[in-house]
């Protein structure tokens, strides 16, 4: 959009129209970050402008502050103030320092989240109110900001956060079962397990995965394409958010030389990016679209529903990349 600098929201091929009502800045803001990680796979520079314009276009919203406690920090408020704008600025210029200033900001944002964690550690979900709602997603990805951060400064206190964390979310999900909840959590324990080597934190995100595989993903239909779908009551485009936190579950199973789960993970990331790539407009299945060249590399909501969303695009490029570096096709 040449007038914001951020990129097309929504787009319907069969009417080669883009759409705007209804858009989200977070996944507008996470998909900054996918920008900057696709162009740190493929190489060259060719997507900075566009990751220059969306990270100008939201980091002029930052206010920051001195706190007593934590010192300089800065929040995101727009879009009602989730913790989730943070983490995916956070996790965007992680993935492109070479951003004006961009060593300060990430402190900055990262001292933003610390100081959302409760005593018990949870983390207040918006920076203008004292709530949990949106309990599923928002400190999931925190935590995923949290411990890139730690991994990228070796300071202690992003890592502690997210270990003060790990129990109340475990308890959490144990009571409250759900597909959302499940991706973002697993991609930050991973982190968490790798630096910690705690077995307990294996266990939770082999429960959390093994129930993603038993009761969410399709196995059998007479509608082939469909298996390594999910939900599996509607299988569509969230199947790519499932496969990124099922290659961190796979890369877990496999350093606990757990054979019965990483044959378990493998099948099932096998068969979920072959729905993945089943759900991509290509120049052999886009020839009866008004618009070929518009709708060529996108990713649709389902194998029936054409739409493409900026958030379709965002996970299926992460969840592509994950079963690239996990090894799973080999």
């Amino acid at each position: 959009n040449s007038n914001t600098g951020r990129l097309q929201y929504e787009y319907f091929p069969n009417e080669d129209k883009y759409e705007e009502s209804g858009s989200s800045e977070i996944r507008l803001m996470a998909t900054s970050w996918a920008l900057a990680a696709l162009q740190n796979e493929l190489g060259g520079e060719h997507l900075s402008p566009i990751i220059n314009d969306m990270l100008d276009y939201y980091l002029k919203n930052m206010r920051c502050d001195v706190d007593e406690e934590f010192g300089d920090y800065c929040v995101l408020d727009i879009d009602g103030g989730k913790i989730a704008n943070n983490a995916f600025m956070l996790l965007a210029l992680i993935e492109y320092p070479i951003y004006p200033n961009s060593e300060d900001i990430k402190k900055k944002l990262a001292v933003g989240l610390l100081r959302q964690q409760k005593g018990n550690g949870a983390f207040l979900t918006r920076f203008n109110s004292d709530g949990e709602s949106g309990k599923d997603y928002y400190p999931g990805e925190a935590m995923l900001a949290l411990m890139k951060y730690y991994q990228e400064t070796n300071d202690p206190k992003y890592m502690n956060a997210v270990s003060k964390a790990f129990p109340y979310y475990r308890d959490y999900w144990r009571g409250n079962r759900n597909t959302a909840f499940v991706p973002w959590n697993t991609r930050a324990y991973k982190i968490l397990y790798e630096v910690t080597k705690d077995k307990n934190i294996a266990i939770f995100i082999f429960e959390m995965n093994d129930w993603m595989v038993k009761y969410e993903q399709v196995r059998e239909s007479l509608y082939k394409d469909e298996i390594g779908g999910m939900p599996k009551r509607s299988p569509r485009y969230s199947t790519s958010v499932y496969m990124e936190g099922m290659n961190d579950a796979y890369v877990v199973a496999l350093a606990e030389r757990d054979h019965r789960r990483t044959v378990r993970y493998r099948d099932s990331i096998r068969n979920g990016m072959r729905f993945v790539l089943l759900t991509q407009y290509t120049l052999e299945n886009s020839y009866y679209l008004p618009n070929i060249k518009n709708s060529v590399g996108g990713f649709r909501y389902s194998l029936i529903k054409n739409n493409q969303r900026i958030d379709f695009a965002q996970h299926a490029v992460f969840a592509i990349i994950k079963s690239i570096h996990s090894g799973v096709f080999k």
